[in-house]
C-alpha cells in the first residue's frame, strides 16, 4: 500500500500544471489642458499722468481636459502696471475667465513689462504689455532772464520761447511776472501747444525809480508734467538814463589774471579751442604795456601746475604759450567736486592758505595789482554760494572795488550746442562789469582778445562793457569834462587817451546804450 502511494505522487508530478490567466493593471491616461489667451500683447497707447486705464484680457481652455490658473505675475518689478487673477481659476473645456490689467502712469516716459499666466500643471502664457504717461512736458528758454541795465522809464524787452517737448497736448495757463510792476508780459493767454510746438512771449522791464530786481516769473500749465515753473529774472534801472566807468589811474598798473577750467565731461573740444586762442590773447596783452600775469587752474586744490605755474610779461613768448598749454592741460583730480564750478574753483585758488607765502599760490597775487577773473564753462556754473559772496570775498583781495573784474567764456542766455545758460556766473561778470563771450564760438581767440584787455588796467584805454550810443558819451577827469585829448575805438570799445593820464587822476565815462528812451546812432 506504500508502494502504491508513493508511485501515485511520483506520476502526478509529471502532469502539465493547468495556466492561470491574470489580468494586466489599468493604464492611467494624463490629461493635459491648453490654455491660450486671447491677445499676446497689450498696449495702453497713451494714457493721461495720474488716471488708471483698464484692459481686460480673456483666457480659454481650447481642450476637452480641465485646467487650473495658478498664478498671474510679472516677470520684473511691475513698475506703473498692476493685473488682478481672474475671479474663476478652474477651467473646463470651451470655459473662459476674464482679469484685467490696470496702468497708472506718473511720468512720460515708456514702460515695457511681461506678464506671465501660469497652470497648475506648470503651462505658461506670455503677454507683453506697453504703456506710455501722456502730458505735455514744457521747456522755457533762456532759463534765467537778464535785463540790461536800462534808464528810468525806458523800457527793454526779452523774448521768452516755451516748446512742448511731451507726449501729449500742453496747455500754458497763466504766466505772471512778480508784482511791483516793473515786469509786463506781452502774448495771447491761455494757449494749447502741441507735441514739438513752440511758443514766443515778450517780458518787458521798465522802472519808474531807480534800482535793481531780482524776482520770479511764475508758469502755470494744464496737462503736463509740471503743474508750474518759476524762472529768475534780473533787472536794473539806472539814474538819468546813464552808465558810468570809473577807474583811478595808474601809470604803471599791473594785472593779475586767473583763468578758472570746468573739466567737466564734453569740455576737452572747447579746452582746443580755448588753447587756439592763446596766442591772440597773448597778443592782446601785450600791446596793453600792462605787466600782467596769468595763472590757469583746473584742479579742486586751487593750484596753478606746471614748471613755473604762472605766465608773465617778461617771459619770452615761447615760455609764456608752454606755460599756459601745461596749465591748461593738468587733469582734473579724480572726483572733482568743482568740475561745473568756476566761481568756487577761483575761490579755492585765492584762499588764503593758497596765497600764504608758502602756499601753492603765492605768486598768483601782487601787492596793487588789478584781478581779473576768467571763468571757462559750458553749461550752468554749479557753484554753491550765491554770485554776490564770491564777488564779495575777491573784492576783499584789491585795493578799490573797480579793480576786480570776472568775465566769463561761457553758454549764453540763449543756449548753445544744447548747453544751458551759465547763469551764476553770468551774474558776477555783470556785478563787476566784466565781459562775456559765447564758448560755442568757432574762433575764441576774438572773445579772449575783447576780455583780457578788459581785465587789466591799460594806461591808454578805458574799456566799456557795453557798446555805447556814441552821442551820449561823455569823459571827465577830476570832475572836468574833457572835450579833447580822447577818441572813441569802436573795435576795442573803449575811450582811447592820446596821451598817458597822471597818477591818482579819477577818470568817469558816462555813456548811455542805443535805442534807450530815443538815443538812436541816427
Amino acid at each position: 500500500m506504500l508502494l502504491f502511494l508513493i508511485g501515485m505522487c511520483f506520476c502526478a508530478s509529471l502532469v502539465d500544471p493547468v495556466p492561470v490567466e491574470v489580468e494586466p493593471p489599468d493604464e492611467t491616461t494624463t490629461c493635459v489642458g491648453e490654455l491660450e489667451a486671447d491677445v499676446s500683447s497689450l498696449d495702453f497707447d497713451d494714457t493721461p499722468l495720474g488716471e488708471t486705464t483698464e484692459l481686460e484680457i480673456e483666457l480659454r481652455n481650447d481642450s476637452d481636459c480641465p485646467i487650473e490658473i495658478a498664478s498671474v505675475a510679472w516677470r520684473t518689478n511691475p513698475g506703473p502696471f498692476e493685473a488682478s487673477m481672474p475671479r474663476v481659476t478652474e477651467l473646463g473645456w470651451g470655459d473662459s475667465a476674464w482679469f484685467a490689467v490696470r496702468f497708472r502712469p506718473e511720468d512720460i516716459d515708456p514702460h515695457q513689462r511681461t506678464l506671465w499666466i501660469e497652470t497648475a500643471d506648470g503651462q505658461r502664457v506670455d503677454v507683453g504689455v506697453w504703456g506710455q504717461g501722456f502730458a505735455g512736458d514744457p521747456e522755457v528758454l533762456p532759463q534765467v532772464l537778464y535785463f540790461e541795465p536800462a534808464p528810468v522809464g525806458c523800457e527793454t524787452s526779452e523774448t521768452i520761447h516755451v516748446r512742448n517737448r511731451g507726449t501729449g497736448p500742453l496747455t500754458i495757463s497763466s504766466i505772471t511776472p512778480p508784482a511791483g510792476g516793473h515786469f509786463r508780459v506781452e502774448g495771447e493767454l491761455p494757449v494749447t501747444l502741441e507735441v514739438g510746438q513752440r511758443q514766443d512771449f515778450d517780458l518787458v522791464f521798465a522802472s519808474n525809480e531807480v534800482g535793481s530786481w531780482r524776482e520770479e516769473l511764475h508758469f502755470t500749465f494744464g496737462d503736463s508734467l509740471w503743474d508750474d515753473m518759476d524762472i529768475p529774472l534780473y533787472g536794473e534801472a539806472v539814474d538819468g538814463g546813464f552808465l558810468e566807468v570809473s577807474r583811478t589811474w595808474d601809470t604803471q598798473p599791473r594785472g593779475d589774471l586767473l583763468v578758472v577750467v570746468s573739466t567737466a565731461e564734453g569740455m576737452a573740444p572747447y579746452l582746443e579751442d580755448l588753447e587756439d586762442a592763446i596766442d591772440p590773447m597773448l597778443d592782446a596783452l601785450q600791446e596793453t604795456s600792462v605787466d600782467w600775469q596769468i595763472g590757469v587752474v583746473t584742479q579742486d586744490s586751487g593750484c596753478v601746475l606746471g614748471a613755473n605755474g604762472i605766465a608773465d610779461a617778461d617771459q619770452e613768448r615761447g615760455l609764456q604759450e608752454a606755460a599756459l598749454r601745461t596749465m591748461l592741460w593738468s587733469p582734473s583730480e579724480s572726483g572733482s567736486a568743482y568740475a561745473r564750478s568756476p566761481l568756487a574753483l577761483a575761490a579755492a585758488a585765492l584762499s588764503p592758505d593758497n596765497l600764504a607765502e608758502d602756499g601753492c599760490n603765492a605768486a598768483l597775487r601782487r601787492e596793487g595789482a588789478t584781478l581779473g577773473i576768467i571763468g571757462v564753462i559750458r553749461g550752468p556754473d554749479a557753484s554753491p554760494d550765491p554770485a554776490g559772496a564770491y564777488v564779495a570775498a575777491f573784492r576783499a583781495l584789491v585795493d578799490a572795488p573797480e579793480d576786480l573784474t570776472i568775465h566769463g567764456v561761457a553758454t549764453p542766455a540763449q543756449g548753445c550746442d544744447a548747453s544751458a545758460h551759465s547763469a551764476l556766473l553770468a551774474e558776477a561778470v555783470a556785478e563787476t562789469g566784466g565781459a562775456f563771450t559765447s564758448i560755442c564760438e568757432d574762433d575764441l581767440g576774438e572773445g579772449l582778445d575783447w576780455i583780457v584787455r578788459r581785465a587789466v588796467a591799460d594806461p591808454l584805454r578805458l574799456y566799456l562793457p557795453e557798446t555805447p550810443y556814441l552821442g551820449s558819451l561823455q569823459v571827465t577827469v577830476n570832475g572836468v569834462v574833457q572835450t579833447a585829448g580822447w577818441r572813441w575805438d569802436s573795435a576795442l570799445n573803449a575811450v582811447v587817451f592820446s596821451s598817458q593820464r597822471s597818477d591818482g587822476d579819477e577818470v568817469v565815462v558816462r555813456y548811455q546804450l542805443p535805442g534807450a528812451c530815443g538815443a538812436t546812432e541816427g
